[in-house]
């Protein structure tokens, strides 16, 4: 049996469970040892399915796998999912109303340009003021120009899905433990195994790989200090109406969702805590706030971790030293320890030179926060910026299909940033047509 893999992973081979018995036994661990080996030591064998199966038995002081490993012929206990037929953890935000919301969102280029100013969001909860805050474009031209070391990362909307969903899950299984007592961390990871085998086909799914959730909601409560901006968002790009979550007609007054979303906010996050917005990026690139942004780090060593097609992202913004830090477009959280890897690799090689390295991320916030967590303390004096999407200001000519923000902002993000030269070279004769055709709002 191996340590510290990813349950969901097809890491082990196949045992029937008087194999698994006889394993264990042979073993001879401790019950320390045992529970070290992670939440799930054979994929057929879940430690919380196994203890409510059994409820007549007791387990506070007692571990599953060592229970089960005593009694050869016991039958392996089922999925969690099956144990909770009707537990609903659907993701996803829906309109009261029949809002487009291209429609409802769009803006000229010009109108657009406001979100380069520095704006304020204010919101109250549970008797609490929260505020996020949008700087202006210059302040974050100065942190780059510094010299010194600093750090973007967010928790974006997707995250405090993640974050209701766990909490529920975690909700219904301390309400069937009862008595029998788990450690938090067991808790967290029995919610994410629920919420992973329960949220088939959906693209939260890969936030619930083993121990990833427990160390976001870990991170998410002890923040990263120092020369740092954190994020907080529960949309995916900035409005000019200024709402707080994804529809118009959305609220935690009249909406479950927000209001849970908001919950594990409030949960996490106090209010003296100083929060930027998290669609920030998408605020300076809509309104051109940072089209010079490639001349202020033309000098830096530049890294960007996304998928293939941001190969051409070194010479588009014109960089003499760029690298491409390849991941797959999709499903990227079973390989994060990889990446970290090469990220490292990079930063060792490129750090101690007169200019900071740059590390540019587009691989999903809730990702991107996870490696930065792991890579700001060793290297302090390095620049780690989670872009995400942002960063397609300069890829406008691949086809992101369903990408609402791009389809609202593509000619105001051309304008303003001062891309049409680009795209124009790009497309040739094509320029006029690809423009019209790129930005047609999705039915």
């Amino acid at each position: 049996m191996q340590k510290n893999k990813p349950f969901d992973g097809d890491i082990h081979r196949p045992r029937s469970g008087d194999d698994l018995g006889r394993e264990l036994r042979g073993r001879g661990s401790s019950q320390g040892e045992v529970r070290s080996m992670g939440p799930m030591p054979h994929p057929d064998f879940d430690p919380l399915s196994y203890i409510l199966a059994h409820p007549e038995t007791d387990f506070s002081d007692l571990d599953p796998v060592r229970h089960f490993a005593a009694r050869p012929g016991t039958t392996l206990p089922p999925p969690l999912s099956s144990l909770f037929p009707g537990l609903d953890l659907h993701p996803y935000h829906a309109s009261k109303s029949d809002s487009n919301l291209s429609e409802h969102d769009a803006c000229t280029p010009k109108q657009s340009r406001r979100f380069a100013l520095a704006e304020t969001v204010s919101f109250a909860h549970n008797g609490n003021r929260y505020e996020l805050k949008a700087p202006p474009a210059e302040a974050f031209r100065d942190r780059i120009l510094s010299g010194e070391g600093f750090v973007f990362y967010k928790h974006p909307h997707g995250f405090w899905t993640c974050m209701r969903i766990l909490n529920k899950a975690m909700h219904e299984l301390r309400e069937r433990l009862g008595t029998n007592t788990v450690s938090e961390r067991e808790l967290c990871n029995g919610a994410a195994r629920l919420a992973w085998q329960l949220l088939e086909n959906t693209p939260f799914r890969n936030l619930f790989i083993h121990n990833f959730m427990h160390d976001l909601a870990g991170y998410v409560r002890s923040p990263l200090r120092g020369n740092v901006w954190r994020g907080v968002a529960f949309k995916g790009y900035p409005t000019l109406d200024g709402r707080l979550f994804v529809f118009p007609d959305q609220d935690a007054e009249n909406n479950d969702i927000c209001r849970q979303q908001l919950d594990a906010f409030a949960e996490c996050i106090a209010p003296s805590e100083e929060l930027i917005d998290g669609t920030v990026m998408k605020r300076w690139v809509v309104s051109g706030g940072i089209k010079e942004f490639p001349t202020w780090i033309r000098d830096n060593p530049v890294a960007v971790v996304g998928p293939v097609w941001f190969s051409s992202l070194g010479s588009r913004m014109r960089l003499a030293d760029f690298t491409l830090i390849r991941i797959a477009h999709t499903d990227s959280f079973a390989a994060r320890f990889d990446i970290l890897r090469r990220i490292r690799a990079f930063l060792n090689e490129k750090s101690g030179r007169k200019h900071p390295p740059v590390v540019l991320f587009h691989c999903g916030g809730s990702l991107a926060c996870w490696l930065i967590f792991r890579l700001f303390p060793k290297y302090p004096r390095s620049l780690l910026l989670d872009f995400g999407q942002a960063l397609l200001a300069w890829l406008l000519d691949e086809p992101w299909y369903g990408l609402t923000w791009k389809e609202i902002y593509l000619k105001a993000m051309i304008e303003n940033m001062g891309l049409e030269n680009l795209y124009r070279e790009l497309a040739g004769p094509h320029y006029e047509p690809w423009l019209e055709s790129a930005a047609e709002a999705i039915p």
